[in-house]
């Protein structure tokens, strides 16, 4: 049996760590953590921000491709070019003809019929479509106009529309109409006319020989450039529908500087002439101008001329 005396001593690299020394190891492991959650925090706060600003900038960007869009195209008229499939005898009575397209086809538009010295210039008083409504002419079984026709017009096709040059032509006028941009100075109220917050636009709009109304109508925030909560909305409607097409949002969070608006409008001018509110001019330049998202964002803006200046 050994004594107290015999016994081996504890050697020191088999005890555990002390306490302090613990204490120590987690508060410097504490620090090193708080420091890389922190660090961890402030990268994804940057990058939210950036994501955002991007973001806002993208919106930015795609309103204003199409606002170029639609005021590059309003006041064109549409692209007539289709053919009467009948023969035409004079009448000063309005009389309804068979066509093979009703593209750019509208009540009240003036189209050439025929060609050479049997042209004339024919009002569109009615038109009905084999397609869905539009353009002012209603849903009927073939594609019809409605006019008065002073000459007579021989449609020489013997096989059906297989030869149109001896069919009678139906072309329309490349001319744009200058109020594209719908403004009229004695409309101070802006019932019917553009204002600096609402753009008013007519024309085939969408290329495809319709005649659309679009309107863009901005709501500025009453707090910017402090905060950004300004939306921009945009519908789409048949220039003769009875109702507007309900908008739908093209932009939100938006700031504009003047509080106004985001519409300029340039008219034509002479010098020594002061245009009254009987004498409404056509738009010759157009500007838009916010800033999307925030105070941060870069302001955009984009000065567009409408068809009738090109």
């Amino acid at each position: 049996m050994k004594t107290a005396s015999q016994q081996q001593p504890v050697r020191r690299g088999n005890r555990g760590f002390s306490i302090v020394e613990m204490l120590v190891a987690f508060g410097i492991t504490t620090v090193i953590l708080a420091a890389a959650t922190l660090l961890m925090s402030r990268l994804q706060e940057t990058y939210g921000a950036q994501q955002r600003v991007g973001g806002a900038n993208e919106t930015g960007r795609t309103a204003m491709e199409l606002l170029a869009l639609d005021i590059g195209q309003a006041g064109f008229p549409g692209t007539v070019s289709t053919w009467i499939s009948q023969s035409i005898t004079a009448s000063g009575t309005a009389q309804a003809v068979t066509m093979t397209s009703m593209a750019g086809i509208y009540v009240g538009r003036v189209v050439t019929v025929d060609r050479g010295s049997n042209a004339e210039a024919v009002r569109i008083v009615s038109c009905t479509t084999t397609s869905t409504a539009q353009n002012g002419c209603t849903s009927g079984g073939s594609n019809t106009l409605t006019g008065v026709f002073k000459l007579p017009h021989a449609d020489n096709t013997t096989t059906g529309l297989a030869s149109p040059t001896t069919a009678v032509p139906v072309t329309g006028s490349f001319n744009p109409f200058p109020e594209g941009v719908l403004f009229d100075l004695a409309d101070t109220a802006g019932t019917f006319s553009s204002t600096q917050s609402i753009l008013r636009l007519i024309g085939d709009l969408r290329g495809d020989g319709s005649l659309r109304y679009i309107e863009y109508r901005f709501t500025a925030d009453a707090n910017a450039p402090t905060s950004c909560t300004g939306t921009l909305v945009r519908s789409d409607t048949d220039a003769y529908a009875a109702t507007q097409t309900t908008a739908s949002l093209v932009a939100d969070n938006l700031c504009n500087t003047s509080q106004a608006g985001i519409f300029n409008f340039t008219t034509p001018c002479q010098t020594g002439v002061t245009l009254t509110s009987t004498q409404s001019p056509y738009i010759t330049l157009l500007n838009t101008d916010f800033t999307p998202g925030s105070s941060t964002c870069r302001p955009m803006s984009t000065t567009v001329w409408p068809s009738p200046s090109r």
